[in-house]
């Protein structure tokens, strides 16, 4: 993990998360000063990590999902927006499959 952030570094990223040390959602959110990025790539194709870039998005930003889960329990991402404020909103589009995350306000 420590060369993959390392290479991040070296190739301009302003800052790296070590999904390892840190809660990576908690973390992005709070980087971002906005509670979330304007654009998310999710590369990995777990269901950990779509989750986790959709809910690293603010609300109006755009999260791309590269990756492809494999397997039978395999779903499509689908997040409801949290009706008492945009902080606790992820900024996903919706698609059927899987339960929206609980408020976290």
């Amino acid at each position: 993990m420590k060369q993959k952030l390392d290479w991040a570094q070296e190739f301009g990223a302003t800052h790296v998360v070590d999904a390892s040390k840190d809660d990576p959602v908690a973390r992005v959110q709070a980087l971002s000063g906005t509670g979330g990025v304007d654009f998310a790539f999710e590369v990995v194709g777990t269901q950990k990590t779509i989750e986790q870039a959709l809910l690293a998005t603010h609300r109006g930003g755009t999260c791309v999902i590269v990756g492809v889960c494999a397997g039978r329990h395999a779903r499509s991402p689908s997040i409801r927006r949290c009706s008492c404020s945009s902080a606790c909103s992820p900024g996903a589009r919706s698609a059927p499959g899987i339960s929206a995350p609980t408020c976290r306000c």
